[in-house]
């Protein structure tokens, strides 16, 4: 943040400074880049370009952090990880097989608003027993320097709710539901790659057999 000074939400990168970041610079030399995902960078009604840089990607299914999980694919409801993890296999399925890529995968998850879940995964942490940790406490809070309690995630309302650890432990599981979605999601995507010949650790043990280790 010292350095590109985007401290806020509603400000996005300028083109200069965008066109310094890893995925501009490997678009540069040859890489075919995606990104699919939270992109929450800048308003994209005030900086439409500059918010959701969409032409700086050979593929984009980008969004701002405020979409609903509940989308609609040729009018029927989809999950938005499904959608996410089909448009991430079509990318990978585009490519040449000496093409080389960077793929950004920014999942929403675990971000609100909680308000739709994965119709096809089963909640195993509905009955966990998750114990609030032990310096969450209203003393440990108001203990912290001034610009970390007066800061956007340290608003009371969000923070703590009604302080209780049933309500701690609520939070905690639904966090754990949608994190266990995205290594699932994770999961498909490397099933892909690695079907494709395209699988990180596939390569490293071949590049280690033909040229020993590195």
């Amino acid at each position: 943040m010292r350095r590109h000074s985007v401290e806020n939400f509603d400000q996005p990168l300028s083109e200069s400074q965008f066109s310094n970041t890893y995925m501009a610079q490997l678009r540069k030399a040859g890489y075919r880049t995606a990104l699919w995902g939270k992109y929450a960078i800048g308003n994209p009604t005030k900086h439409p370009g500059l918010a959701l840089p969409k032409d700086q990607f050979d593929f984009w299914y980008g969004f701002p952090q405020s979409i609903n999980f509940l989308q609609r694919v040729d009018d029927k409801p989809k999950y938005l990880t499904s959608l996410m993890v089909e448009k991430a296999e079509g990318f990978l399925r585009s490519l040449e097989q000496d093409n080389p890529f960077c793929m950004a995968p920014h999942f929403k998850e675990p971000h609100g608003r909680w308000n739709v879940f994965d119709p096809d995964r089963p909640d195993t942490y509905k009955t966990a027993v998750v114990r609030k940790p032990v310096t969450q406490t209203r003393a440990d809070y108001e203990a912290q320097p001034d610009f970390i309690r007066k800061s956007l995630n340290g608003l009371d309302s969000e923070a703590w709710g009604d302080g209780t650890d049933a309500y701690f432990e609520k939070d905690a599981r639904t966090c754990y539901h949608l994190v266990s979605g995205v290594d699932s999601a994770v999961g498909q995507v490397m099933k892909v790659l690695k079907e494709l010949g395209r699988d990180v650790l596939l390569i490293a043990k071949e590049l280690q057999v033909r040229f020993g280790s590195f």
